[in-house]
């Protein structure tokens, strides 16, 4: 990261340059500064005009995702301006999330989160060139290489880095990655929060009390069930009720059918309205080619799932298995 001095030979001051990204997450791209303008506020804070060598729209949200996590901060948009795309490409407000945008109802209290904090970001990507084809008008003689403008009211009323203002913060898309990979391995919610949680103790045991308490790091249990039954939801349907019983029979038996090349799988309705799955897989189907006398003798395996059963004696070799709600003789 460089840092370039402002026209009165004032360079990066300490708390603006603590919080400032460096470069990308792949570092594909490293960050350059130039200040326009400095003050502090003493213990309230400080306030900074401050310019990037960052050209796009795009790139300016990934910088902002990335002062966040460099700053441990999280921002909320509180408005965006409607851009002259004549001068400017891209233009939004930030605030703090422990700041409330919305007035509280009365009779109503503050959520725990809620501190009125009135930090604020100011994000403006300008353009370098008209739609002419010409160089930018603007004074600024920093504009052509480093096109977007940030103003920052650095003023949290808030201790930034103790748990109470980490635990709200919003889980990082690296850490959503991490879970939907353990839930892909077969684990519960429960189970991939124990082991992300292992995984920060064991990578940094000093840290761990911190990093457990940074919900980005390590989020709650609620918001692991969150995302897992939105994956589930996403790959297998709905839960519950006929868009269930439909996304089964779409997603789950059909492509086990096309896996198998045949029909292995089948579900229906009996007449009284109760659904039942009959599953004969390629296995089974050889027991019923090989063997026979399979059709002649079954019994009923139903001590969970109903299995049918030929009869022969060195082994039980399930001949078909059925699912249903409900379990008859």
């Amino acid at each position: 990261m460089e840092f370039i001095e402002d026209d009165d030979g004032v360079a990066m001051q300490t708390p603006l340059r603590a919080i400032l990204p460096r470069s990308t997450h792949n570092e594909d791209h490293e960050y350059h500064y130039h200040v326009n303008n400095f003050e502090s506020h003493d213990e309230s804070g400080f306030t900074a005009s401050l310019v990037i060598n960052v050209k796009a729209e795009d790139d300016a949200k990934k910088w902002m995702s990335e002062f966040a996590e460099s700053s441990s901060t999280t921002w909320r948009v509180m408005r965006t301006c409607p851009t002259a795309k004549k001068y400017v490409l891209f233009k939004k407000i930030y605030r703090c999330h422990h700041g409330q945008q919305r007035r509280a109802k009365e009779g109503t209290s503050r959520h725990s989160k809620d501190t009125g904090c009135c930090a604020k970001l100011t994000l403006t990507v300008r353009r370098t060139v008209t739609q002419s084809g010409r160089k930018s008008k603007n004074s600024d003689p920093h504009i052509q290489t480093h096109p977007t403008l940030v103003k920052l009211e650095w003023k949290h009323n808030h201790v930034i880095s103790i748990p109470a203002a980490l635990k709200y913060r919003d889980a990082s898309p690296e850490t959503c990655a991490k879970l939907e990979e353990l839930f892909k391995n077969g684990n519960s919610p429960a189970s991939a929060l124990n082991i992300l949680e292992l995984e920060l103790q064991i990578q940094d045991p000093d840290k761990y009390v911190m990093n457990c308490a940074d919900r980005s790091i390590c989020p709650d249990l609620h918001f692991c069930y969150r995302l897992y039954h939105k994956i589930f939801r996403k790959a297998y349907g709905p839960a519950d009720g006929a868009d269930m019983v439909a996304a089964v029979d779409e997603k789950v038996i059909a492509n086990y059918n096309k896996e198998a090349g045949m029909t292995c799988a089948k579900m229906i309705r009996s007449s009284t309205g109760e659904l039942i799955i009959g599953i004969c897989t390629p296995l089974m189907q050889r027991v019923h080619t090989l063997m026979t006398h399979s059709s002649e003798l079954v019994f009923l395996d139903s001590t969970g799932i109903s299995y049918l059963c030929p009869y022969i004696h060195v082994c039980i070799i399930p001949h078909s298995q059925w699912l249903s709600n409900f379990q008859r003789c």
